[in-house]
């Protein structure tokens, strides 16, 4: 009925249910409303899993993008007490996080071409957390990390918001991150994973900023030397362009298990970090900060109308969040995606040395692992792969026709 009524005829105008036209009969335009309610109020709620905030912080260190964040209270809080008594000892915490760049739902924004979507509600979630993974790689790149949000906001910001409006013609909108994913055979108004919000983006930022970026998506958790240096480009000493970074991972089937929580609070000291695209199953989140067990989120499910961004200055008040919420490791979803961005091959080679680090401390575990090539151990490798050994028939595909329904690697 929505399709029928969206290519319906009055007054020799086409009426679709968002944008209409004044010209045309109220009944369209009522019934127009109407579908716009019902449809909104679909999608929105459409299996839609409210994240819940666990509300609480303490007096121990705060890791955000590789900033430790320090208490500065005059008694070490023994117990845990909710963030809005606690954020005002963490001053420098909370200068960090206001100058985020939040993305959220938005509505009334042109359509979405090969789709009737004037709003990106219940459905973009995931768009808008890889939007702000890559606006924080922006906000290093041109401003640095060490650069603080106040009232006379430099140019670039603007600039950096305006490659994520909601048009067309903005490299990074909702649209062109909906349509590239009709590559992976995602239609317009679904869902995506962390894996192809990545893909999207890589793809993305090939097309517009080739000679700025390389994207580089980790293949099963590795990562290789070799083809980051290729896709960076320059010499020995330096890149031509910088490195976004993108490592897939999941880690378990339903929850993570505990056994992970020290190597996922360990992404968040990596001064390249760009934190993580995860969730909740069917409601993502932008994960920037980690205390003990909790993480700190920016949360795309709010609604806000689409902002004209043409002009500079502009309202940038939507893209400011306000309020902290952290949850629990153990109630986000195993997939996710961490990120980092690296300036130059020195700061690429300082993640390499990190990771490593890392590796050893955590007596030879962590999420990923770096390889000088993809044939870097293949020559000292040596695998036995003959099944059954020499003289033993014990096993054999004949003798069991149910073990020709298997193929064993």
């Amino acid at each position: 009925f929505f399709f029928l009524f969206s290519s319906l005829k009055v007054n020799t105008k086409f009426v679709l249910p968002f944008n209409y036209n004044n010209s045309t009969s109220f009944w369209a335009r009522f019934v127009s409303c109407i579908l716009t309610i019902i449809m909104h109020a679909l999608y929105y709620f459409r299996d839609y899993n409210p994240p819940a905030s666990s509300n609480l912080m303490d007096s121990s260190p705060i890791w955000m993008l590789g900033k430790l964040h320090e208490y500065q209270g005059d008694n070490v809080a023994e117990e845990s007490k909710t963030i809005s008594q606690m954020k005002d000892l963490f001053p420098s915490f909370v200068d960090d996080f206001k100058s985020k760049i939040w993305c959220t739902y938005r509505k009334d924004f042109s359509m979405i071409p090969n789709s009737y979507y004037t709003s990106d509600m219940g459905w973009g979630c995931m768009h808008r957390t890889g939007q702000m993974t890559l606006a924080q790689a922006f906000l290093f790149h041109y401003l640095g990390r060490e650069w603080r949000k106040d009232q006379d906001l430099p140019t670039k910001y603007y600039e950096i918001l305006q490659l994520f409006a909601d048009t067309c013609q903005a490299p990074y909108s909702v649209h062109n991150i909906s349509l590239i994913g009709s590559n992976q055979q995602k239609a317009v108004g679904e869902w995506y994973g962390p894996s192809t919000v990545a893909q999207s983006i890589k793809e993305l930022v090939q097309r517009y900023q080739p000679d700025e970026f390389g994207v580089y998506i980790s293949d099963n958790g590795m990562i290789y030397e070799d083809e980051v240096h290729q896709l960076c480009g320059g010499d020995a000493d330096n890149w031509d362009k910088s490195l976004l970074l993108f490592v897939p991972l999941r880690l378990g089937v339903d929850v993570i298990p505990p056994f992970y929580y020290r190597i996922i609070r360990s992404l968040f000291r990596y001064p390249q970090s760009l934190g993580m695209a995860g969730g909740k199953p069917r409601s993502s989140l932008y994960f920037y900060a980690v205390q003990g067990d909790s993480l700190f989120y920016l949360d795309p499910h709010v609604v806000f109308s689409s902002v004209k961004t043409d002009t500079i200055p502009f309202d940038v008040s939507t893209y400011q969040p306000s309020d902290i919420l952290n949850i629990k490791i153990s109630e986000i979803d195993p997939s996710f995606s961490a990120t980092f961005y690296c300036r130059n091959r020195a700061d690429f080679e300082q993640f390499c040395g990190l990771t490593q680090e890392l590796h050893d401390e955590m007596d030879g575990d962590h999420l990923f692992s770096i390889e000088k090539s993809r044939k870097s151990n293949s020559d000292d490798a040596e695998i036995d792969i003959s099944w059954p050994e020499d003289g033993d028939h014990s096993l054999l595909l004949d003798d069991d026709p149910e073990l020709c329904d298997f193929v064993v690697l």
